[in-house]
């Protein structure tokens, strides 16, 4: 293998990671919802709620849901 050829792929290889790190790092807080009907959506009344709450400076709060397919 020739020196030229594997400094070209030397560059090429540093060049993709550091594409993927600057796309990650810019996508970080992404997402979409891809399903029909947007299943996995928030309706525009939760977004309104949210938007809300930012404003007022209101906590952050966690919600546990468990499930069990016995019962459900």
């Amino acid at each position: 293998m020739s020196k030229t050829r594997l400094v070209t792929l030397l560059l090429t290889g540093a060049i993709t990671v550091l594409s993927v790190h600057v796309l990650h790092r810019v996508l970080e807080g992404f997402r979409a919802d891809l399903t029909a009907g947007d299943l996995y959506s928030l309706s525009d009344g939760s977004v309104r709620i949210l938007d809300r709450m930012r404003e007022e400076g209101v906590k952050p709060i966690e919600i546990k849901l468990y499930f069990s397919e016995a019962s459900g």
